[in-house]
């Protein structure tokens, strides 16, 4: 499931906080803390936040808010914490690899056409020659019964003439 922060207060905006835009980093007593944004609008993503992380990556570039993703606040609550609802959310770069959408996976989609292609040709010929194989039996037990019909009238006229001569 994907991970989210939730809350009821809006947005706060970014802030430049000496030299550093805090949508990137915040400075705070000589360390550096960075600061989760959403990758569409740029706004800070804290704990009051209504937003998403992408379940791939997992990193602080990759959230998005409730609002860039047009989630009303309603479905946004039930996503984040309703069992049943199995919401899962990527990044642009994880959902082009979890959805096999990349390069590799179109050789990969293409070598399996070319496998099943393959099958069904050699079930075509299978197909093909078993039907032939019928065709000429049942025309083999149409030509035995023509000489069986025909040597049994022979026999059948030559019996008569024995028996009227």
């Amino acid at each position: 499931m994907v991970k989210a922060k939730a809350s009821n207060k809006p947005k706060p905006k970014p802030k430049s906080i000496s030299g550093f835009s805090s949508n990137r980093k915040a400075c705070a007593v000589g360390k550096v803390n960075v600061v989760a944004i959403c990758c569409a609008c740029g706004e800070s993503i804290d704990d009051d936040s209504k937003a998403v992380q992408c379940e791939r990556c997992v990193t602080n570039e990759t959230w998005k808010c409730a609002e860039c993703l047009d989630l009303t606040d309603e479905l946004y609550h039930h996503f984040v914490t309703s069992s049943k609802a199995n919401f899962h959310w990527f990044c642009e770069k994880c959902e082009v690899e979890v959805l096999g959408l990349g390069p590799c996976s179109n050789k990969l989609l293409l070598a399996q056409l070319n496998d099943i292609h393959l099958k069904t040709d050699s079930v075509k010929q299978h197909l093909v020659d078993s039907l032939a194989g019928i065709e000429r039996r049942l025309l083999d037990s149409q030509s035995d019964e023509g000489s069986v019909a025909e040597e049994s009238r022979q026999r059948i006229a030559a019996a008569s003439g024995k028996q009227t001569g």
